[in-house]
C-alpha cells in the first residue's frame, strides 16, 4: 500500500518551494527530497548545509511525495518511516503550506502563494464529511418554518426583509456561495458551528443575538455615533458599543429586555407579505410539468382575449379599456390555477359574445 501526498501551488505561476524555515527557534533545512536536518536558529550559515528547493511552473505543475505502508497504515520499514517523518514534520509544518486546503497551526497568513499538500487518501474522507454536513444543513433548513428561517438569517446577519423563504435558504446554504459554506482566509466555514448551534440546539446566547439583531433592524434598538464610534441605544440610554455588549447588557438587565425590547419586536415585526410570496413560490414548485404546460397555453389565450377586448376599435379591438371584466394582473399571477384561467376565459368570451350581439342588433 502507498500513502500519497500531492504538492500543488495555489497560484498558476513560476514559483519556488523554500527548502528551509525557522519554527520554535529551530531552523529546519531540507537536504534531499525525503531528509531534513534541524539547527539552532542562530547557527552560522557556514555550518548549515545547502538546502534543496523545488521549482514549479509549466514543466512541473505538481510534486508527489509518498511512502509505502503496511495494511494497518504504518510505514513499511525504517526507510519509509523516515520518508513519512520528513513529509509530516518538514512539509506539513512548513509556514508556506496548507493541508487539504486548510491552514495548519504554523502557516503564516496573507502570503498570497501557498503550497497545498493534498493527502490523496484523506481528502476523499474530508470532502465526503464536508458534503454530509452540507446535506444535513440543507435538509434541516428545508424542514423549518419561515419564521425560524428568518431567525437563522438574522443570526448570521442576513437581513430577511423583502426576501422569501427560498431566497433566504439559498443565501444561507447555496452549496457554492451560501454564507454558511463560504470559507474564510483560513479555509474555515460556519457549517460546523451551525450544526452545533442550530441542529444540536446548543443554546448559548443564540436567542439573545437573534432578538437584538431584529431589534436593531426594527429600530427598537437604535444605532448612533458617539465620539466617532457606533453605539447602541434603547431610548436615551446607551446599552453597548457592539452587539455582544448589548447581549451582556440584556442578560444583566432583564427588565429592559423583557419589557421593552421583546414587546417592541412583537409590535413592529411584520413579514406577512414575504410569507405570502413564499407560499406562492411553494405552489409554483409543486406544479407538475403537464399542468405548467396547460397553464402557459391557457394564460396566453386569456391574455389574447384580454388584449382583444381592451384595445381600441382603431387598433382592431373591442375598445372596452378598463371595462374588461377580468384584470390583466390577475391573469399574470404566478400562482394562477388552470380552473381560474378557465373561469377568466369563459367570462371574457361571454363579454365578447355580448358585445358582438349588441353591435349586430344596432345594425338592424
Amino acid at each position: 500500500m502507498k500513502r500519497e501526498i500531492k504538492v500543488l501551488p495555489t497560484l498558476f505561476t513560476d514559483c519556488l518551494f523554500p527548502g528551509s524555515y525557522i519554527i520554535r527557534g529551530v531552523k529546519r533545512v531540507l537536504i534531499s527530497e525525503y531528509e531534513f536536518k534541524e539547527f539552532p536558529a542562530n547557527t552560522p550559515l557556514k555550518d548549515i548545509p545547502d538546502e534543496v528547493n523545488f521549482s514549479f511552473g509549466k514543466k512541473r505543475a505538481q510534486m508527489i511525495l509518498f511512502w509505502d505502508t503496511k495494511e494497518d497504515g504504518t510505514a513499511l520499514d525504517t526507510w519509509n518511516d523516515g520518508k513519512r517523518n520528513t513529509v509530516e514534520r518538514f512539509y506539513m509544518e512548513h509556514p508556506s503550506t496548507m493541508v487539504n486546503g486548510k491552514f495548519h497551526k504554523y502557516t503564516i497568513p496573507n502570503q498570497g502563494l501557498y503550497f497545498d499538500l493534498v493527502d490523496v487518501n484523506m481528502k476523499v474522507v474530508t470532502d465526503y464529511q464536508e458534503w454530509e454536513t452540507k446535506i444535513k444543513i440543507t435538509g434541516y433548513l428545508n424542514e423549518q418554518s419561515f419564521e425560524k428561517i428568518r431567525d437563522i438569517a438574522f443570526f448570521y446577519s442576513v437581513i430577511p426583509t423583502g426576501k422569501t423563504q427560498r431566497q433566504l435558504i439559498l443565501e444561507l446554504a447555496d452549496f457554492n456561495k451560501g454564507k454558511l459554506f463560504v470559507k474564510d482566509i483560513n479555509q474555515n466555514s460556519l457549517a460546523d458551528a451551525f450544526v452545533s448551534t442550530w441542529i444540536k440546539e446548543d443554546q448559548g446566547d443564540k436567542d439573545y443575538v437573534v432578538n437584538i439583531k431584529k431589534a436593531v433592524d426594527l429600530r427598537v434598538i437604535e444605532t448612533r455615533m458617539k465620539d466617532g464610534v457606533t453605539a447602541y441605544y434603547v431610548g436615551a440610554d446607551i446599552v453597548g458599543n457592539t452587539e455582544m455588549e448589548v447581549v451582556k447588557f440584556c442578560k444583566l438587565n432583564m427588565d429592559v429586555y423583557e419589557k421593552v425590547i421583546l414587546p417592541g419586536i412583537r409590535d413592529y415585526e411584520n413579514f406577512s407579505s414575504e410569507e405570502a410570496a413564499s407560499e406562492t413560490e411553494k405552489n409554483m414548485v409543486n406544479i407538475i410539468p403537464s399542468d405548467l404546460a396547460q397553464i402557459i397555453k391557457k394564460r396566453q389565450k386569456a391574455l389574447d382575449l384580454y388584449d382583444e377586448l381592451f384595445k381600441s376599435k382603431a387598433n382592431g379591438g373591442f375598445g372596452q379599456g378598463t371595462a374588461v371584466k377580468v384584470k390583466r394582473k390577475l391573469i399574470e399571477r404566478p400562482d394562477i390555477t388552470i380552473s381560474k384561467l378557465d373561469e377568466f376565459i369563459q367570462t371574457m368570451e361571454m363579454q365578447k359574445a355580448a358585445i358582438i350581439q349588441e353591435r349586430a342588433e344596432e345594425v338592424l
